[in-house]
């Protein structure tokens, strides 16, 4: 009998002998993986800190171009009212008599009758015959 209970116990030490060598294999083939894993993860980490990195120069970019845009507005805005003062500019001095009353020489001269330099300088043609009366031009 206590050779049966030898064998027995036997047995049960080789048994429980394979599965401790079945459990570190796998615990082997699971760290395998786990390390696969953690490799793909700090690859993913490294793309996500390239990505990071890659969105802040856009910001960064886009700061300065929304920037640029601001001060180019400013300077149109200046120029358009530049502009607007030189037209006023201009309107008061293509409507001083004096400037009227040279365009109107200068019309005659190119020979323009009285009645055409009236219809093209919305003036009338008693204005214009007087102007050339004036100067001397008639």
């Amino acid at each position: 009998m206590l050779q049966w209970a030898f064998i027995l116990l036997s047995c049960l030490e080789v048994v429980l002998l394979t599965l401790v060598i079945v459990f570190f294999q796998r615990l082997k083939r699971s760290e395998s993986v786990l390390n696969t894993l953690q490799d793909k993860q700090q690859n993913l980490l490294n793309k996500l800190d390239f990505n990071s990195r890659i969105e802040e120069q856009l910001m960064e970019t886009f700061r300065e171009r929304q920037n640029e845009l601001i001060r180019l507005a400013d300077d149109i805005e200046r120029k358009s009212d530049e502009l607007r003062s030189l037209i006023k500019q201009a309107d008061s001095i293509s409507h001083s008599p004096r400037t009227k009353r040279q365009a109107v020489i200068n019309a005659y001269r190119r020979g323009m009758s009285a009645r055409q330099i009236a219809k093209a300088m919305n003036l009338s043609e008693d204005e214009v015959e007087l102007m050339l009366m004036e100067t001397g031009s008639r």
